[in-house]
């Protein structure tokens, strides 16, 4: 009993910790662009993250523990990542992201109170004798979990799966969709001068009818598509990433295997717009190495994963070259392709990766193309996911 009255002295210590260096981290790093605070907050709140699980789990397995003073703290850091993710908190104003906090700090203080008062004034923290209780009950653990299993676990399972659409709808800027049965892909149209363009969200998997519809759409049609994909002609990626054995797992398949430059009709030329791995800075390359690692024929890579983030956490340069190398100089690039091609042919295809399309788009728009109509394809069906998960 005093090993975990322990544990649960030291999440709360850490929790309330986590709380006040985000404030200050938000106070000086979004009030005044200081980063000063920034890698401490990343590191104490992954390891109050997995502290709180370790924490929540506790409670069910331990009847003498307090949960009216618990269950806040333990559940704080999973539903803050909720909210977070799903409605885009990251790129608020920073005096609506110290809110959380400032949250998370009452909390913290809340639950030290009432441990003070458990004790009869005598102290904020745990001891010996703060708690009654049998250790372990069967009637306690079956109900905690029961509970959860009934109610917190659809709930939790829910929240995530809306929170990663929501995310990824808002940072496609709805290139990517998810809809009751599937996931979906829009394709723009844009017009100006009798010259159209047709930006199309790309995934690096999906299903082959996805892959097929496109090849379909274009066949007869005088287009050139400007294809994304890098090179990598001084063989700088030692661990090229392979997303083959998600693909398979999933039921669908790689981009790379369905939609290739020798896959179209002659009517239909084909340009690689984008750039070589040597345009890379060191930082980005050796990025892209660790996610070979993470996403290998072998499967994912959880140590590969961790030594990532790792490295992103301790430097916002290498983040910075990474989203720079990998979104903004390779679309500088697609459009200095589309500048160069606009006067040759009327219709020019773009399908690429819908996390770049915002951005292409925000340069259509403002070069005076107009928009003409929209459509819609299904990336994947849900249907399938399943069918191959339960096999």
């Amino acid at each position: 009993m005093p090993l975990i009255l322990s544990f649960y002295n030291f999440f709360l210590i850490s929790f309330l910790a986590d709380a006040a260096v985000s404030i200050l981290d938000d106070i000086f790093n979004g009030g005044m662009s200081v980063e000063i605070f920034s890698g401490a907050r990343i590191y104490i709140s992954a390891f109050v993250m997995m502290t709180s699980a370790v924490a929540y789990t506790g409670m069910g397995l331990f009847a003498f523990l307090p949960k009216r003073i618990l269950f806040l703290p333990a559940i704080f850091p999973l539903a803050f990542f909720l909210i977070a993710t799903s409605t885009n908190l990251a790129n608020a104003n920073w005096i609506w992201r110290i809110l959380p906090a400032i949250l998370q700090l009452i909390i913290s203080l809340h639950a030290f109170y009432k441990i003070d008062r458990l004790n009869n004034g005598q102290g904020c923290v745990f001891r010996d004798d703060s708690v009654k209780g049998e250790a372990f009950s069967w009637k306690n653990s079956l109900v905690f979990f029961g509970l959860n299993t009934v109610l917190l676990l659809p709930i939790f399972l829910a929240s995530m799966l809306v929170a990663i659409a929501n995310s990824i709808q808002t940072s496609t800027n709805g290139y990517i969709t998810f809809g009751m049965d599937g996931c979906y892909s829009a394709e723009k149209h844009f017009v100006k001068d009798q010259i159209e363009l047709r930006l199309l969200g790309m995934a690096h998997i999906g299903s082959p009818e996805f892959y097929e519809g496109i090849k379909s759409d274009l066949h007869g049609k005088k287009a050139l598509l400007l294809m994304e994909g890098i090179t990598d002609s001084k063989d700088l990626l030692k661990n090229p990433p392979d997303m083959g054995f998600i693909s398979e797992n999933l039921g669908l398949k790689t981009q790379m295997d369905k939609f290739s430059p020798d896959d179209f009709s002659d009517s239909v030329k084909v340009i690689r717009a984008d750039l070589d791995v040597s345009d890379f800075a060191t930082g980005t390359i050796e990025v892209l190495n660790f996610l070979g690692k993470i996403h290998s024929k072998k499967g994912f890579s959880l140590s590969s994963f961790l030594t990532l983030h790792g490295e992103m956490a301790r430097s916002s340069s290498t983040e910075e070259s990474l989203a720079r190398d990998v979104v903004t100089n390779r679309n500088n690039c697609l459009i200095g392709h589309i500048k160069e091609n606009l006067g040759n042919y009327n219709l020019l295809v773009i399908p690429w990766g819908a996390l770049h399309l915002p951005g292409i788009e925000a340069w259509v728009v403002h070069n005076g193309f107009t928009f003409k109509e929209q459509k819609s394809r299904m990336l994947f069906a849900y249907s399938t996911l399943v069918n191959q998960l339960l096999k």
